[in-house]
């Protein structure tokens, strides 16, 4: 499995075309961006999303340790409740960061 292009990534306009690029370092293009409508607002904000990728990969990893640090202290103390909200957390977190790695 192949690693991500390292961020930070930025959005900026396609030279005069409709649509949105994501680019990495200098000039690599990791993404464009277009859409069928003219709904310029969805295509900033999926371009936005798609370049904010990577910093929310990191987020969702330094959750996931913090959620198995706080599970592990949740079942020592036997606070099932509180247990069961975090796993939860760190379940979808987990899915998510599979999905970008997968």
């Amino acid at each position: 499995m192949s690693e991500h292009t390292p961020g930070p990534w930025r959005v900026e306009a396609r030279g005069g075309m409709a649509g949105r690029e994501v680019r990495a370092v200098a000039t690599y293009v990791v993404a464009t961006v277009n859409t069928t409508s003219n709904d310029e607002g969805n295509r900033e904000a999926n371009a936005r999303l798609i370049a904010a990728a990577p910093e929310l990969l990191t987020a969702l990893r330094e959750m996931v340790k913090a959620v198995d640090e706080l599970m592990t202290e949740f079942i020592s103390k036997k606070r099932a409740a509180d247990w069961g909200v975090i796993n939860h957390a760190g379940v979808l977190a987990g899915l998510a960061i599979r999905k970008a790695r997968d």
